[in-house]
């Protein structure tokens, strides 16, 4: 069977024409709902240089880059406080022993350590290793975050780095 302008004329009576012009635009659909606003408040909070922290004390993190619109400051060279809200909070160090012990950390509010959010790595000589932590917090009433030695031995930390993002 012969085909002529893309017909094969099984489905018509007569020869196929040109195709004709685009119809008119429908008419515009109904708008989605508004999404969530970003909250835009974070900090960073750092030190580079080797510190000694005892056991059970606050990690020194005097350098700090805070973008916030108040939910977010800076409490004192150790931590933040943080208004009520949800924050994403990570934390990175390298820690080192000079003994036998743990290395490690604990994210803590208001002095105390997190359950969810500490790293205790045994050690049986002197060692080190990169410690990371991660959680989400949902706070109702303001509160200061710290990072502290929570392994009961005195450790060395470099590279420390804090940061916590308003998710809420």
């Amino acid at each position: 069977m012969a085909v002529y302008n893309n017909c094969d004329r099984s489905c018509c009576f007569g020869c196929c024409g040109p195709v004709g012009p685009q119809g008119p635009a429908g008419p515009q659909g109904v708008p989605g709902a508004a999404g969530a606003t970003a909250t835009n408040q974070n900090a960073l909070l750092s030190n580079s240089a080797a510190q000694a922290v005892a056991a059970g004390d606050a990690l020194a993190l005097p350098t700090n880059q805070i973008n916030s619109t108040g939910d977010i400051a800076a409490a004192g060279t150790n931590g933040l406080t943080l208004q009520p809200g949800q924050y994403l909070v990570s934390f990175g160090a390298d820690s080192a022993d000079t003994a036998a012990g743990d290395l490690g950390a604990a994210l803590a509010l208001d002095g105390t350590a997190l359950t969810d959010a500490r790293s205790a790595v045994p050690t049986t000589a002197a060692d080190s290793t990169r410690i990371a932590l991660n959680t989400v917090l949902t706070l109702t009433a303001p509160s200061t975050l710290t990072v502290i030695n929570d392994t009961g031995n005195a450790l060395t930390y470099t590279n420390a780095s804090l940061t916590a993002v308003k998710l809420a």
